[in-house]
């Protein structure tokens, strides 16, 4: 990720704000997205994001900002990760959708993957529900076309698009199967060669593995 270089003041700014607001979200980041807030770190989360609104005047502000918070995500524990997470959603919200391709591809783990998947969904407005029929669907669809099942594997990425057109690479996955008839197996070992090299960084590591090792297959 190429962004300027933050400015003293906006980086001490926010460096002030992140140890004690990790503390007041970070325990309540994992109930984010099933419970409401308790209202005393609503109030707190309001207070710091006026403090940082105010701060953050320009688009080049707001990339640095962006900066800052994936410095502190990048190459982290997923302890770490989790709590850089809370700070992106209960101060930040916006960010999380621009920056959810950098949170997936550097998640430390699939659990920090998945609590990724959940702030994205909660700072959009999409209802957890959907977040977790869709994953489950995906996964299925995943399993499907490993099986080289095209019909239930599209079937899959349909029930996910369907719960939540904007999840992971679900509708370019679901495009691409729907131009493969499920006799040719040679348009099967495109298909799946095709969604490996394209759309693999959303897809749990488990599911990539296996792929690669049938599209590797001479």
């Amino acid at each position: 990720m190429t962004m300027p270089t933050p400015t003293v003041g906006l980086a001490a700014l926010i460096a002030s704000l992140l140890i004690p607001l990790a503390q007041v979200v970070a325990p309540v980041v994992q109930e984010a997205w099933t419970t409401d807030m308790r209202l005393e770190v609503e109030k707190a989360i309001a207070d710091e994001r006026l403090a940082l609104e105010r701060a953050i005047s320009s688009e080049k502000q707001r990339e640095q900002v962006a900066d800052i918070l994936m410095k502190r995500y990048i190459d982290q524990d997923p302890e770490d990760q989790r709590k850089a997470l809370a700070i992106i959603v209960g101060l930040f919200p916006r960010f999380a959708a621009d920056l959810e391709e950098a949170l997936a591809r550097y998640a430390a783990n699939e659990t920090v993957k998945d609590a990724a998947d959940r702030v994205v969904a909660l700072a959009t407005a999409v209802p957890v529900a959907a977040v977790d029929v869709a994953r489950a669907a995906e996964r299925a669809g995943f399993d499907a076309l490993l099986n080289n099942d095209i019909p239930a594997a599209r079937a899959q990425f349909n029930k996910a698009y369907t719960a939540y057109p904007q999840f992971h690479n679900v509708d370019e996955i679901r495009r691409k199967l729907d131009t493969v008839r499920p006799e040719d197996p040679s348009a099967i070992a495109r298909v799946k060669s095709s969604i490996v090299n394209e759309n693999a960084w959303r897809m749990p590591e488990e599911v990539r593995q296996n792929l690669l090792q049938q599209t590797q297959q001479p």
